[in-house]
């Protein structure tokens, strides 16, 4: 433990940078509305309409078609990058993405 307190970059701190996260942002915290976009590898879904969240505990890659029509921008990532219309995601990968309002990303806004 006082081995990862010292190293920015170990699991300590990255746990860390979530929680904070999470307590920043309400769509973020327990309870925030979800829908899944991508069921499958990766898991793909939106947080309260201001986030995107992708998740692939696989040791593969995998990509996914969202069509999702909002950009999004990343907070925290480890080899996922994600557009308006797919995402990718690297082996054992995460990341979590602010989406722009549809007036910044000239897209049309999340239906439902």
């Amino acid at each position: 433990m006082a081995a990862q307190r010292t190293d920015p970059g170990s699991l300590l701190h990255l746990v860390r940078r979530l929680i904070a996260l999470r307590r920043a942002g309400p769509a973020l915290r327990t309870g925030g509305p979800c829908q899944v976009l991508h069921a499958g590898y990766p898991l793909v879904y939106p947080r309260g309409g201001t986030h995107l969240v992708v998740i692939n505990p696989r040791r593969e890659p995998a990509a996914a078609a969202i069509g999702f029509g909002r950009e999004p921008v990343p907070v925290l990532a480890d080899r996922v990058t994600a557009g308006a219309a797919a995402v990718e995601a690297g082996e054992l990968s995460y990341g979590i993405f602010e989406l722009l309002p549809a007036a910044r990303s000239g897209l049309n806004q999340l239906a439902g």
